[in-house]
Parts: structure tokens; C-alpha cells; sequence
């Protein structure tokens, strides 16, 4: 009798213990999963800017474009902020928008306030450059064909602005004469392979240009940073301390010292004149912005991580910032959630402005390290677009890399309900409910939960190095295909099956084998649909063909071979009938059922290529976008061009139509949303 009570409270025991341990299981990775994700911002309903400065037919814009330069005006009321599509206006006492200046063909790259505030200056990557009055928004000037501006400084007077540009040349212009001076600069064969990704930056009186390039030629090789005298063109130095790929530069406010700082998490300040190195600054992560105060007493340097040092730069010697502490920077600043790439004083020191990959930007107390406010939506490219089924919200997703970020919109108002920040992964696809992405994390391929932020399931039959796959989800999110390098197609079964917390932590994510592999393509697979009802999937390659498999069986129905050339965009109609295919400027519908060409058509101005289709829902109409951020509308009966929109600046990667037909929606390279009225371009008579 004692015997079988040991037994029962042995049992009631173990009984105890697998219950906690599973109890402990769920909280382990719920825990896990509340850290990973970021907390949602909240928003006041309706902007207005969302309506400022739209495109003719469009109804609204989402997002403001990537950050590229931010620059307070000398009064210090307010700041602006450069982005891919224009220049945001900012109050500096409390972040809200004041203006958005449009006008640049491509992304602005570089801006500059004249000493007085009255004036803007801008450079952009299509190789202009154009002053702006800052009170009235009027455009003073526009000049023409002066290459991809990275640097613009005015002289202490406001009459003279200098510009260095991406192949390390230099302009000037003057008030009342335009531009006029050319310098070339004189480079050996070391600095003219340097020119690929250059980092630069123009001292604040114009005289000294520093260049760097993230770029090494030979292993073991330091990094170098060459400087040069602006009015002569010549070299005058090489600074050769830096072992990794460099990120930032910036001079202080009197020319003599020049910070730098590389993906090492190194900081140096040198002397400019001599060349010397005065200070070395370490910190946990690498460095992507630096700036120093207006009386050069602190260095703010913005890092991989998202934390913002603020420095002593009147320092000499070796400081490190270590898990012991043996050196604190003056303040540390936390609140981004990804790299910062841009920093900016105030004119009196006291507060600095932050831009980061998060999308933020955000405005620092220097005294306290308090943030003062956040402004939102600032994003990377634009790749997936969701709707919900009631047509209410859209989710958004860009920069499909590191990290990825998720909006969540509301249509009618254009408010952004939430947003979610991804740094542990790299998402390559969205499922039509937008609950699962196809992501790769620690050399896997798998399907990750967005509302969890973990892994549901790991995707095997990959390599380890095998970094380049496309994936696409059918229309009902139960089936994901893939195209890889070598060709291979893959096919699986995603169907979600509910597993147990404690079974998750001691096995791991579930593993889903492919259904079928075949080799599809000799090269690369560049694009991959599915038909509405999920029973063909097309794929196309860098052989310029494409193919048609039955997805049941993974049996081959045809191969397409009209184009020549790698495809770039590949859709098909609602009623299933018609793929559209684009390969550059060239367009081709086929017939499903008999396999043949249906139409070819050709853009007679032969634009550039074409990145986007997406047929209308009644797949009469054919909507094309391109690469220099046109929207074309074809009929898709007769190959007829209806008419040409033009966007934001950008390339068209990806649309979407709501699920009632009326709006259509363009998700651009330079980070925004447009929602078009549908009923609108479609009456349209622009062209």
C-alpha cells in the first residue's frame, strides 16, 4: 500500500513538474517574442500632409521618403529634413510638419541654409542643384547638369555655395553669376577606384574635401582617408588608421579637426593640418553619423545599434566605452530602434535631431539626453502591400533586408495605426493575410509569425549560403513557392498546425520539406506568380523564359520563350485567363489556355524598364510602372497605352487594388504610398 502511494506522488509529482516546465515554456518565448517586437505608435487621425503636394489623380500619400540629410536653419526654429522625395519643413520646438518641397526629378542627397536662413540649398542624385526661399517656398534657382551632389556649404557671407559631388569634383556658384569655378581633383589610380560608394565630406569653409570609401582592394589593406585642398585640386594628405569599412565624417566648426568613424566601432579625431590623430573613441557598435556642436566641445556619433554617444571632444588619448565602464561618453541617448545615419545640432548646442532606419526622427535634450519628441514615417523601399479584406487597412512592408519594417495604415484617413520593426531577419515576401513572412535568419530560410516576431517553421532543402531566393505565397496563403540561383524552383505546403509551447522549446521550429524541386531555369530565378485560383504557378529566369507548372504535381504545362531578355515583372489576370510578362521596355500577354502570345507591345520612348504590373479587376486594364516612377495604363484587349502618371520620384516595385476596385495603390523605391482614385486616371486623359 505505501508502495503504490510513492508511486501516485511520484507520478502527481512528475505530473507537477511537466505542467510548470510547459508553463514556463509558454512565458519563455512569449517574453521573447514582446522584447523582439517594438511598442506600436500611436498617431492623430487624418494629416494633413499626407494630402500636400500629390501627383494629379492621387488621393493621398503614405510615408515620407528615406532620410538623406537633415540641417537645422541658423535661427534655430526650425530643421529640414532631406528624403527621396523631397524636403520636409519641421517646427523645432515641436516636431510638427510645416511644408514639403517637391520639384527634384530623383532623390535629394544634400542640403545647406545660407548663413542668414533666407535661402535653402539642395542637391540631388539626377544631378542638380536648386535654391529655395525658405519663407515663401519659391524656387530662386535651378542648376542644371552639375552630377550627383553629396556635400553643399555656403560661405560665411551667403554669396558663394560649394558643392562636391559623387566623382570627387567640386563646383562653385555665385550670387549673381551662377555657377562658374570647376575643380577636378588630381587622383592616382588608388583614389580613381575609389570613387564606388564614396563618403565625403566638404569642411565649413569650403578649403578642405575628406574622402572615403567603405571599399578595401587588397586584404589586410587600411582604409584610407584621403584629404584634399579644395582650391588647388591637390592632395595633401592620407590618413591611414582605420582597419574597417569607413561610414562617417565631419568636421568641426573652426575646419581643424576632422572625426571619423568606421564599422569597427572606432571613432579617431584628427588634426587637419597635420594630420595627426588627437583621440580614439570606442563603443559596442559601428559608426554610421557623427557631428559636433556649434562650439565643437561634444561629438555626437550615431551607431549600429541605434544608441547615440555624445563625446567630450576636447579629449586626447584613447577612451573606451566597455560592459565595465572604463570610460562613459558625456551622454548616452537611447530610443532608436536600428542604425542612426543622420545628426544634427541646434545652433545654441542644446538640442540634437536624430535620423535613424526605424523610420524616426527624433529630437534630443543635450543637457539631459531627454527626447523631446519623434517625428514618423520616414521609410525604405517599398515591397509588399496588403490589404485587409474590408478594404479598411492596408499594411505596408519596406526595405525588404536589414531591418524590415511593417506599417499598418488607416485608408480613409491616412493615419498610421501601428508599426513594427524586424532586426533579427531579412523578409523576402508577405502572405496575402499579411500574417507570415518568408525570412531568412542564421544561414535558414523560414516562415516567421509577424504578430509573434519568431519563427514558425524552418524551410529546408537550401544551402547555407544560399542568400538569394525569391518566394511568393498563393492567393490563399496555403502554398509558398521559391526560385534560387541555380534555377530550382521549390514548391511546399504552409498549412499552419497548432504546436504545444513545450514541444516548440525542446524541438524547435517545425520543418517543411519541399512537395516537389525542379530545375526550371538555367540561371537565376527572377520572378514567380501564381494564377487566382493557386493551380499554376509561372516562374521566369535570367534565361529569358518563362514556365508553367501545374502546382498539384509540379508537372511542366509549357515554357514561354518570346521575350530574349530576363523578366522583370510577371502577373496574372483575376479571371486567370492572361500572364503578363515585361522584360525591359517590352510587354507580352499570353494566352493560359492555348500558351501562345496574345499581344506584344512595346514603349515607343522606350523608358526604362518596367518593374510592376497589376491588372485591373475586371482584367480589362493593364497597369504598368517603370523605373523613372512612371505609371502607365494599357488596355489589355488591344496593347493601346491609355495614359501616363507620374508619381513620387522612385521606381515602381509594387501595386496593389483594393478589394471594392476604386483605389489603386503604388509602392515606390523612395519609401511612400500612393493611393490613386481609380475611376479618376482612368478618365484621364494624360499622357
Amino acid at each position: 500500500m505505501k508502495t503504490s502511494h510513492r508511486m501516485l506522488l511520484i507520478l502527481l509529482l512528475f505530473f507537477c513538474f511537466v505542467l510548470l516546465l510547459a508553463v514556463f515554456a509558454r512565458w519563455v518565448l512569449s517574453t521573447a517574442s514582446r522584447r523582439a517586437l517594438p511598442v506600436s505608435i500611436q498617431e492623430v487621425p487624418g494629416p494633413a500632409y499626407t494630402r500636400w503636394r500629390l501627383p494629379e489623380g492621387a488621393t493621398a500619400r503614405l510615408g515620407k521618403g528615406k532620410i538623406t540629410d537633415i540641417k537645422f536653419s541658423p535661427d534655430g526654429n526650425r530643421f529640414a529634413v532631406a528624403t527621396s522625395i523631397g524636403i520636409w519643413l519641421y517646427d523645432a520646438q515641436t516636431g510638427t510638419e510645416l511644408a514639403l518641397w517637391t520639384g527634384h526629378q530623383d532623390k535629394v542627397t544634400a542640403i545647406a541654409f545660407s548663413p542668414d536662413g533666407s535661402t535653402l540649398a539642395s542637391g540631388a542624385r539626377g544631378g542638380e542643384a536648386r535654391l529655395w526661399h525658405t519663407e515663401t517656398a519659391e524656387l530662386l534657382e535651378t542648376i542644371s547638369e552639375v552630377g550627383q551632389v553629396e556635400s553643399l556649404v555656403f560661405s560665411n557671407a551667403g554669396t558663394k555655395l560649394t558643392w562636391a559631388l559623387r566623382n570627387w569634383n567640386l563646383q562653385q556658384w555665385e550670387k549673381g553669376i551662377g555657377a562658374h569655378k570647376h575643380v577636378v581633383l588630381r587622383r592616382d589610380k588608388d583614389a580613381i577606384r575609389e570613387t564606388r560608394e564614396p563618403v565625403m565630406e566638404l569642411s565649413p569653409n569650403a578649403q578642405v574635401l575628406v574622402t572615403a570609401t567603405p571599399l578595401a582592394y587588397r586584404r589586410n589593406q587600411r582604409f584610407p582617408i584621403r584629404v584634399w585642398d579644395t582650391r588647388t585640386g591637390t592632395l595633401s594628405s592620407t590618413l591611414t588608421e582605420h582597419t574597417r569599412w569607413i561610414r562617417s565624417l565631419a568636421f568641426s566648426p573652426d575646419n581643424q579637426t576632422l572625426a571619423s568613424g568606421d564599422e569597427s566601432k572606432t571613432i579617431f579625431l584628427w588634426d587637419v593640418k597635420s594630420g595627426e590623430r588627437r583621440a580614439t573613441f570606442k563603443t559596442p557598435g559601428g559608426h554610421y553619423a557623427l557631428a559636433f556642436s556649434p562650439n565643437g566641445n561634444l561629438l555626437a556619433s550615431g551607431s549600429s545599434n541605434g544608441t547615440i554617444y555624445l563625446w567630450d571632444a576636447t579629449k586626447t588619448g584613447e577612451h573606451w566605452w566597455d560592459a565595465v565602464g572604463q570610460y562613459l561618453p558625456s551622454l548616452i541617448l537611447d530610443g532608436h530602434n536600428a542604425r542612426v545615419t543622420h545628426l544634427a545640432f541646434s545652433p545654441d548646442g542644446k538640442t540634437l535631431i536624430s535620423g535613424g532606419q526605424d523610420g524616426t526622427v527624433r529630437a534630443w535634450d543635450t543637457l539631459t539626453g531627454k527626447q523631446r519628441f519623434a517625428c514618423l514615417e520616414f521609410m525604405g523601399p517599398i515591397w509588399g502591400l496588403v490589404f485587409a479584406e474590408n478594404g479598411k487597412t492596408l499594411t505596408s512592408v519596406n526595405r525588404f533586408g536589414y531591418p524590415t519594417l511593417l506599417h499598418v495604415w488607416e485608408v480613409n484617413s491616412g493615419s498610421r495605426l501601428s508599426m513594427k520593426l524586424f532586426t533579427k531577419m531579412r523578409a523576402e515576401a508577405i502572405s496575402p493575410d499579411a500574417t507570415t513572412f518568408a525570412a531568412r535568419r542564421k544561414k535558414r530560410w523560414h516562415l516567421w509569425d509577424i504578430s509573434k516576431n519568431r519563427a514558425a517553421a524552418v524551410l529546408t532543402g537550401y544551402k547555407e549560403k544560399e542568400w538569394d531566393v525569391q518566394f511568393a505565397f498563393s492567393p490563399d496563403g496555403q502554398t509558398v513557392a521559391s526560385g534560387s540561383r541555380d534555377g530550382r524552383v521549390r514548391l511546399r505546403e504552409v498549412t499552419n498546425r497548432p504546436r504545444s509551447a513545450l514541444k516548440q522549446l525542446f524541438s524547435g521550429a517545425e520543418k517543411i520539406p519541399p512537395r516537389f524541386t525542379r530545375k526550371a531555369h538555367n540561371g537565376e530565378v527572377n520572378q514567380l506568380a501564381f494564377s487566382p485560383d493557386g493551380k499554376t504557378l509561372a516562374t521566369s529566369g535570367w534565361d529569358g523564359k518563362i514556365c508553367l507548372w501545374y502546382t498539384n504535381t509540379g508537372t511542366a504545362l509549357s515554357k514561354l520563350t518570346e521575350h530574349g531578355h530576363p523578366m522583370t515583372a510577371l502577373v496574372f489576370s483575376p479571371d486567370g485567363k492572361t500572364l503578363a510578362s515585361a522584360a525591359r521596355h517590352e510587354l507580352c500577354l499570353w494566352d493560359i489556355g492555348t500558351s501562345d502570345i496574345s499581344l506584344r507591345t512595346q514603349n515607343k520612348e522606350r523608358r526604362p524598364t518596367i518593374k510592376a504590373l497589376v491588372f485591373s479587376p475586371d482584367s480589362g486594364t493593364l497597369v504598368s510602372g517603370s523605373r523613372n516612377s512612371r505609371i502607365q495604363l494599357w488596355d489589355a484587349h488591344t496593347g493601346s497605352l491609355l495614359s501616363t502618371h507620374a508619381a513620387d520620384t522612385g521606381q515602381m516595385n509594387v501595386f496593389v487594388f483594393s478589394p471594392d476596385g476604386k483605389t489603386l495603390v503604388s509602392g515606390s523605391s523612395h519609401g511612400t504610398i500612393l493611393l490613386w482614385d481609380w475611376e479618376k486616371i482612368t478618365h484621364s486623359e494624360h499622357r
